[in-house]
């Protein structure tokens, strides 16, 4: 009878808990996203200014806004497809992440 006991106590001790949804990646996920929007938002406080020193009217302001939630919409209906189908949602967002100053470095190398 005691072996029996002492059987269920080790099976419960050795069945690991299910871990909860704030890991490490969800805290580097976080962090990585909220560096993103505070370079994102400065240039979005930025803009307006520079196209009032551009000369150009409100409307391109609107104009430029609005492509950009497009875009950032459209993306994110194909990546969420893109996510349910694969179904590596870990590498996708790291991907993503890692895509993101690549792209930023990209777009400042250009012909003199």
């Amino acid at each position: 009878m005691d072996e029996s006991k002492n059987e269920a106590a080790l099976t419960a001790e050795t069945v690991a808990r299910p871990k909860g949804w704030f890991n490490h990646t969800v805290v580097g996920a976080g962090i990585t996203s909220a560096l993103g929007d505070f370079c994102y938002e400065t240039t979005t406080v930025i803009l307006p200014g520079f196209l009032a020193v551009l000369g150009l009217p409100a409307s391109v302001l609107g104009t430029i806004e609005g492509i950009a939630d497009a875009v950032a919409s459209f993306t994110k209906m194909v990546s969420g497809y893109v996510a349910d189908k694969v179904g590596h949602r870990k590498l996708l967002v790291l991907v993503g992440y890692g895509l993101t100053p690549l792209g930023q470095a990209s777009s400042r190398w250009r012909p003199s």
